[in-house]
């Protein structure tokens, strides 16, 4: 039988170390603290579901304020112990929306990241990335270039040679004046159709997850 609990983030990342399970950092402390400084946010509560006394599944759920109405969200959660079927899928979820409409009857729906869409219903809004693309970075630059495919490969050693740039971690500078970089930003957006958030909304997230969690990069 399934029970879902209120636990800790300290329980969380020792059921998540001892399962080997590197943990996203939406569902760590400091993103929690993170979303508490932003305005129509706050931490609802990290759960842990549990098959009788085994842990199954943990979430850190933000609720969310928006246009009269109150949902949760779980960013990349939950974080699984072991891989779901269906099945047990949608007993985690029924499971959990039952523990929220009795602790929390106000709450409208629940936004979590789910294996299956059986059941689910398509979220309001969402910005998607326009790319993702996973490169297997091991071996050094011969090795990554090595696996491409030969356009591939001339394509990378083209843009080499032809961009003078260098890539360099500037999250010091960044943190002291974050100005230049959102300029750039703008710039990218004008050109290519999309608007940043607030330089405010940068600041405060390199600020509350510190430089451990949160780097800039330029080139």
């Amino acid at each position: 039988m399934l029970t879902v609990a209120r636990t800790s983030f300290q329980e969380i990342e020792e059921e998540a170390a001892g399962c080997d399970i590197v943990l996203p950092i939406e569902q760590s402390a400091r993103w929690a603290h993170y979303q508490n400084t932003i305005e129509g946010r706050r931490l609802w509560g990290p759960l842990m579901v549990l098959d009788g006394d085994v842990p199954v599944a943990m979430l850190s759920l933000i609720e969310y304020r928006t246009h009269g109405y109150r949902y949760l969200r779980s960013m990349h959660g939950p974080v699984w112990t072991v891989l779901p079927n269906p099945a047990l899928e949608r007993s985690v979820v029924g499971s959990l929306a039952s523990f929220v409409r009795h602790e929390d009857p106000g709450i409208v729906f629940l936004r979590l990241d789910t294996w299956s869409s059986a059941g689910a219903l398509p979220v309001l809004s969402t910005v998607p990335y326009d790319w993702t693309v996973v490169i297997d970075v091991t071996g050094g630059d011969e090795a990554i270039l090595s696996r491409m495919k030969r356009r591939g490969r001339r394509d990378v050693r083209k843009a080499l040679r032809e961009c003078p740039a260098s890539v360099a971690d500037e999250t010091g500078p960044a943190m002291s004046d974050f100005s230049e970089y959102y300029d750039v930003m703008l710039e990218t957006g004008e050109r290519d159709g999309f608007k940043p958030a607030p330089l405010k909304d940068y600041l405060d997230m390199i600020e509350a997850l510190g430089p451990e969690h949160c780097r800039v990069f330029a080139a």
